[in-house]
């Protein structure tokens, strides 16, 4: 389920390529120096020096911003599959930008919305007996519960015409059962479609993406 906005798992690892050590001011404090030193190994294209711990969060917060629009960017040239692919293998500790990105494609894949309904855990929030109650309840949630909510109207609205890819997960919930409503062949549908090979791809981005990063 998706989490806070922060992307320093997966990025960590991504920008992990080299350990430059950053010149240091010898006035500074001891905990920044150790801050910076580890910025500086896990984001190497950045240029901590002279930041403070603010001016590091910014430009952090930044440069991912910058992958994942380079991710958006190259998925704008792909089409149905890769977008699939990018679905099944999300680390959605990253954000839902590039997913509601997915959604709102005219030809998105119902097998990869099916995917994204279900690994979202639609069944937990069938406890709650509005969004109002959710929104009270777990305000930190809300993103993926706008998400779940913009899915069904999507479907509802008849914009996922074609069910190709296969997905990974069911939703398996009863339609009538959540705060919002579920379409019904969404709620309850079945497995099926061509599986893809999602080799190549690390927690949502293609080869491609990772080697320009």
């Amino acid at each position: 389920m998706a989490g806070s906005d922060e992307r320093n798992g997966f990025l960590k690892r991504l920008f992990a390529r080299g350990k430059p050590q950053p010149e240091s001011d010898p006035e500074e404090p001891e905990w920044l120096r150790s801050v910076r030193e580890a910025n500086q190994r896990n984001y190497p294209k950045i240029d901590f020096r002279g930041m403070s711990n603010q001016e590091m969060d910014e430009a952090i917060r930044s440069h991912s911003q910058s992958i994942e629009d380079s991710l958006i960017e190259w998925l704008g040239r792909a089409g149905p599959m890769e977008w699939h692919c990018a679905a099944l293998t999300w680390n959605w500790d990253d954000g839902l930008e590039p997913l509601r990105w997915i959604i709102a494609q005219p030809n998105c894949d119902a097998g990869t919305v099916i995917h994204l309904f279900a690994i979202a855990e639609p069944a937990y929030w069938s406890r709650y007996e509005s969004v109002d109650a959710i929104e009270a309840d777990s305000p930190y949630m809300m993103d993926s519960v706008r998400f779940m909510i913009e899915i069904c109207e999507r479907w509802a609205a008849g914009q996922y015409k074609e069910y190709q890819f296969r997905p990974e997960y069911l939703p398996g919930v009863s339609p009538d059962s959540h705060p919002w409503p579920v379409p019904e062949s969404l709620a309850n549908a079945k497995m099926r479609g061509e599986a893809v090979d999602t080799r190549g791809w690390d927690q949502g981005y293609p080869e491609e993406v990772l080697r320009a990063w």
